[in-house]
C-alpha cells in the first residue's frame, strides 16, 4: 500500500469529514469501531464468512465482460438528480440511489424511494449535522428491516424527523463491500476493475470522495484534483465509467444545476474516490416480473429447458442467476410462490452455464444467507425439465447445485 493511501486511511478514521460550501453540504464521516465491528460482523455471520464467494460468484456471471464504456442512464437504471439542499444527508441521497438501481435492474422499472425515512431511520446519531455512512442504512434495511418506502410516503424536508411505524413497500435482501479485502474492507480503496464488475452486477456503487472548493465548481469535463491526504468528506455514487476520458460518471446529490446535469467526470484514482465502496441488493418484485413460463412460440431448432424450484418453510426467499453462453436469467421464489418452473429457449446443442442461487433463511440466531453454486455443460436436443436440487455442501453456508430430470404436467 503507498504511503500516501496509509495516510488517507489515518485521516479519514482520524479526522472523519464534512463541509459546508454555500448551499451544498456534504456529510460523509469516519465510521465509530464500534459500528465497524457490527457491519463486518454482520456481514461475517450473514454469508458465514463466505462474503467473497458470493462477490466473485456474482461477479463472473454478470460481470463476465467489462467494457471501455459503461453509463447507467443508458440503460434505463437511474432516476431524476436529486438534492438534498442544506443537510449532510449526501449518505442517504447515495444509499436511496443504490437501491434504486439495483431493483431497476431485477425489474425493469425505476421506482423512487424516500431518502426522508432513510434518515428518519437509519440512526438517530446519523443527521444532517454529524452526517452518516450509506453501509449504515444498508445494514439497518437488511439486518433490521427498517422499512423503505416512496418518495410520495415521506417527502425530503431537509432534517431528520422520527421514524413512524411506516409500512414497507420495498426490501433488500443484502450488502456488501466491492472490495476484495473482506478481512478489512473498509480500510481499502477497490481497484478500478472490482469497482467496475460491481456496479456491472448491482448498479450503481456508494462511495466517499473528497469535495473541495474546486469540486464545488466543477461545471463540466473531466475532474483531477490529486486528493489524496485529505479526508473523503461527501458520499457519491458510481453510475459509469469512460477509460478513454480515463474517468468514472459520478451521481452527485446537489441538484441538477450542478456540475453537468448532476453528473461529474472524475478522474481515476484521485479524490479518494471508491473509499468504502458498498453496494446493496433489493428484493424481486415477483408480482410483475416473475412469469412461470416463457413463450411457447420459439424458433425452429430451439428448444425449451425448464428449471423447476421451490422454497422450504425455513426459507424466506430465493433468487436465481443464470448464466448460459452470453445471455443471464434472473428469477426468485418465495413463502408467496413457493414453487416455480422457470423455462428458458435455448438453441439444441451442449451449453456452458453459471448458476448462482442465493437463498434468505431464518436460524435460531437471525436471518442468514445460503449460497449455491453450478457449473459446468447441458446438452439438450429436445425440450426438457430439470429440478434444481442443493446437494454438497462446499464450506460453511456454500453448497454445491445439481439437477435431476423431472417431469412437468
Amino acid at each position: 500500500m503507498t504511503s500516501n493511501k496509509i495516510f488517507l486511511i489515518f485521516s479519514i478514521l482520524i479526522l472523519g469529514g464534512f463541509s459546508t460550501y454555500g448551499q451544498h453540504r456534504t456529510g460523509l464521516r469516519a465510521m465509530t469501531a464500534e459500528e465497524q465491528k457490527k457491519v463486518v460482523s454482520f456481514l461475517n455471520d450473514f454469508y458465514g464468512s463466505n462474503a467473497e464467494v458470493y462477490l466473485k460468484s456474482t461477479n463472473q456471471i454478470a460481470a463476465s465482460n467489462i467494457p471501455a464504456r459503461y453509463d447507467m442512464r443508458e440503460h434505463n437504471l437511474l432516476g431524476p438528480i436529486k438534492d438534498q439542499g442544506d443537510c449532510g444527508a449526501c449518505w442517504a441521497f447515495t444509499a436511496a440511489t443504490s437501491f434504486e438501481s439495483n431493483f431497476a435492474k431485477k425489474n425493469n422499472r425505476i421506482i423512487d424511494i424516500s431518502e426522508q425515512v432513510v434518515l428518519n431511520c437509519t440512526s438517530k446519531d446519523l443527521d444532517c449535522i454529524s452526517g452518516g455512512l450509506p453501509v449504515l442504512a444498508f445494514l439497518s434495511w437488511v439486518e433490521l428491516d427498517q422499512p423503505i418506502i416512496s418518495e410520495e410516503g415521506e417527502p425530503y424536508i431537509e432534517r431528520q424527523g422520527s421514524c413512524y411505524n411506516y409500512i414497507p413497500e420495498y426490501r433488500a435482501t443484502n450488502f456488501g463491500f466491492v472490495s476484495s479485502n473482506y478481512i478489512n474492507p473498509l480500510l481499502s480503496i477497490p481497484s478500478n476493475e472490482e469497482l467496475k464488475m460491481s456496479i456491472l452486477s448491482y448498479g450503481a456503487v456508494s462511495c466517499g470522495v473528497y469535495s473541495g472548493t474546486a469540486f464545488l465548481n466543477y461545471k463540466g469535463g473531466v475532474f483531477e484534483e490529486q486528493g489524496y491526504g485529505k479526508a473523503p468528506n461527501h458520499a457519491v455514487n458510481i453510475v459509469g465509467w469512460d477509460d478513454s476520458k480515463g474517468a468514472w460518471l459520478i451521481r452527485n446529490s446537489w441538484g441538477a444545476s450542478w456540475g453537468e446535469n448532476g453528473y461529474m467526470w472524475l478522474k481515476y484514482n484521485t479524490n479518494g474516490i471508491g473509499f468504502t465502496a458498498s453496494w446493496v441488493e433489493a428484493k424481486r418484485d415477483l408480482k410483475v416480473n416473475d412469469p412461470i413460463n416463457d413463450s411457447k412460440i420459439y424458433a425452429e431448432g430451439s428448444v425449451q429447458l425448464g428449471l423447476l424450484s421451490q422454497v422450504n418453510p425455513k426459507q424466506e426467499y430465493e433468487e436465481f442467476l443464470l448464466l448460459v453462453g452470453d445471455k443471464t436469467y434472473n428469477w426468485s421464489i418465495t413463502q408467496d410462490m413457493p414453487k416455480v418452473l422457470r423455462r428458458i429457449t435455448l438453441e439444441k446443442g451442449t451449453h456452458n452455464y453459471r448458476l448462482l442461487v442465493k437463498s434468505i433463511a431464518h436460524t435460531k440466531s437471525g436471518r442468514k444467507m445460503v449460497i449455491g453454486t453450478s457449473t459446468g455443460s447441458l446438452t439438450i436436443e429436445k425440450d426438457q425439465d430439470l429440478e434444481v436440487k442443493w446437494k454438497k455442501k462446499i464450506k460453511n453456508n456454500v453448497y454445491k447445485i445439481s439437477f435431476e430430470k423431472v417431469k412437468v404436467k
